[in-house]
């Protein structure tokens, strides 16, 4: 379709974690190509979710896999939500396009490969004009259309405050495509 043979891409770092999972349907609303990184196991999701490759992060010729997903195509930004920064630094250097990164994790403060970063966080839209087009144009819309869906799915590990800590070693021991989530009454 014409999304997913836009010449742009938007390439995103850590596919499958809850950033990730959203970015990526933003940016195929937004009528960019979408390239990620996750696990092997997450491909289909991300696949439904939008994104036109996923590759597997575990690889230990990523950089050079990507690189090669990206031929012939334009970077227009990227994020960087979890996994070896310095891996995504090295294949943003290496593209044509943007030499943006926004990262969830904070970046170094130099500049490495020649890489603009930027740390965001949850609030970083709040006090800027994408926060309302996302929030109050795009996404009540998108949702009550089903062109959007809240992912990855939400793990449930109890209810009350006295499950935050077994939230807490879930998250230490690694999630993948899923949401902790710790109920209140």
């Amino acid at each position: 379709d014409v999304i997913r043979d836009s010449p742009e891409v938007v390439l995103v770092w850590g596919g499958s974690s809850s950033v990730g999972c959203n970015a990526i349907q933003l940016a195929v609303a937004s009528g960019y190509r979408c390239v990620a990184t996750a696990s092997a196991r997450n491909v289909g999701l991300l696949k439904e979710l939008g994104a036109s490759e996923v590759l597997d992060h575990s690889s230990p010729a990523i950089v050079e896999d990507v690189i090669e997903a990206m031929r012939g195509r334009s970077l227009a930004g990227t994020l960087h939500a979890t996994g070896h920064m310095k891996d995504c630094f090295a294949v943003v250097a290496r593209c044509e396009g943007s030499r943006r990164v926004a990262a969830t994790l904070a970046p170094p403060d130099e500049r490495s490969f020649g890489v603009e970063a930027t740390h965001i966080s949850g609030t970083s839209l709040k006090d800027d004009e994408v926060g309302p087009m996302i929030y109050r144009e795009f996404l009540p819309q998108a949702l009550a259309a089903r062109t959007f869906v809240p992912a990855p799915p939400a793990k449930i590990v109890g209810q009350g405050l006295e499950m935050l800590q077994a939230a807490l070693e879930a998250l230490k021991a690694g999630v993948s495509a899923a949401k902790i989530v710790v109920t209140l009454p």
